[in-house]
């Protein structure tokens, strides 16, 4: 889940035969060195190739070009984490605390946008 895994990844993916257009990437770490990878080997991104990373880091928005991602919603699953524990240690019921479903927010930047 590092920078490095992922350029190393991509190099495999593109040097396919029959190459992916889109790389989704298990981090933001992944997917800038994804796309670092690409752009080296003279693909152009979005044009060539659309990159979507996971986590929202802040270095998403600083590369270029600037990177699409999902963010998690961290506060949300800490404060239902902080509520589940309480309410085992307290012998409740968990039945009353916050769920598990939490959803990322898609941050859509300029490495899957496409124009017509």
């Amino acid at each position: 889940f590092s920078y490095n895994s992922g350029r190393e990844a991509a190099l495999k993916l593109l040097s396919l035969k029959g190459r992916p257009d889109a790389i989704f990437a298990g981090n933001d770490q992944m997917a800038i060195g994804a796309m670092q990878q690409a752009q080296q080997m003279g693909l152009g991104i979005p044009q060539d190739l659309l990159v979507v990373g996971y986590d929202n880091d802040s270095a998403a928005s600083l590369v270029s070009p600037p990177l699409t991602t999902l963010a998690r919603p961290n506060e949300e699953m800490a404060e239902a984490a902080a509520h589940r524990l309480l309410a085992r240690l307290n012998g409740s019921s968990l039945e009353t605390a916050p769920g598990n479903r939490f959803l990322p927010e898609l941050i859509e930047r300029e490495s899957t946008a496409r124009s017509n």
